[in-house]
């Protein structure tokens, strides 16, 4: 297990020529939407105002550029979980003895790593660059956004988990890549539709999680500085933090059966 995961991980060290300048684009473009965004002027009482950029100014408009990051979690997911399985090159590995289980695993462990964790760092980049340009700014707490944090990478874990199932299912990365694609619409079109599920669809549980209301604002040299409720409630917490917890694990314990009874010939 332990040479599976460390010829995984050296693989993987070499696809970060592609994912690390993909991530960067991804973090530049959600940026610099973001503040276009916001730094346009807001009116109040037949007034207009330039809105005070911050960190956490920036971080309050997440659920708008979150669908993206999952979109880089699919995609870096999809191609670490069935690239080997696409050019029959697991065979090897199967054929020098190893067990088809830990082979399953050290390829879901790198997809994960590479999906989730990749997607939390763009995740996280954002706010933090937002912070290091305009400081942190009093519009959400920091605890609000290590909570959220917290809430979406099991988000992005889900996500990888359901996308490293379908790929011991199907074996193509382009099949992949279209039935996740599909799914992914039809999250969207049920979430709209039957917004009592939301936390069960990943699309659609940010807008709850990353949900924030403005409750009141200062303004201050023709600036105004915008300040939000960012108070979630516990239950809301246990259920996401539970239920994608449970999700994940059972994808990857699925994916590992679907995998373990397949044929690679």
């Amino acid at each position: 297990m332990k040479d599976l995961m460390r010829s995984q991980f050296y693989s993987l060290r070499r696809e970060l020529k592609l994912l690390v300048p993909m991530a960067v684009l991804f973090i530049a473009g959600i940026l610099i939407s973001a503040v276009i965004s916001m730094g346009e002027t807001m009116v109040f009482e037949d007034n207009a105002f330039g809105i005070d950029l911050s960190g956490s100014m920036i971080f309050t408009s997440s659920v708008n550029y979150n669908i993206y990051i999952l979109v880089f979690v699919f995609i870096v997911t999809g191609l670490i979980a069935s690239r080997d399985l696409s050019d029959k090159s697991v065979n090897y590995e199967i054929m020098y003895g190893h067990d088809r289980k830990n082979v399953f695993l050290s390829r879901a462990a790198a997809a994960m790593t590479a999906g989730a964790g990749g997607g939390i760092l763009i995740f996280m980049c954002v706010p933090l660059t937002a912070t290091a340009i305009y400081g942190w700014g009093n519009s959400i707490s920091l605890s609000a956004l290590l909570l959220r944090t917290l809430m979406i990478f099991l988000l992005y874990c889900r996500v990888s988990a359901e996308i490293i199932f379908l790929s011991a299912l199907v074996k193509r990365t382009h099949i992949v890549y279209i039935i996740g694609t599909t799914a992914g619409f039809l999250e969207l079109i049920l979430g709209e539709e039957t917004e009592g599920s939301r936390y069960a669809l990943a699309a659609n549980a940010d807008m709850s999680i990353l949900d924030f209301k403005m409750f009141s604002l200062s303004h201050l040299d023709d600036k105004t500085e915008l300040f939000f409720d960012s108070r979630i409630e516990p239950f809301t917490v246990a259920a996401v933090c539970i239920s994608y917890a449970f999700i994940t694990a059972a994808f990857i314990y699925i994916g590992r059966r679907t995998f373990e009874r397949s044929d690679l010939a």
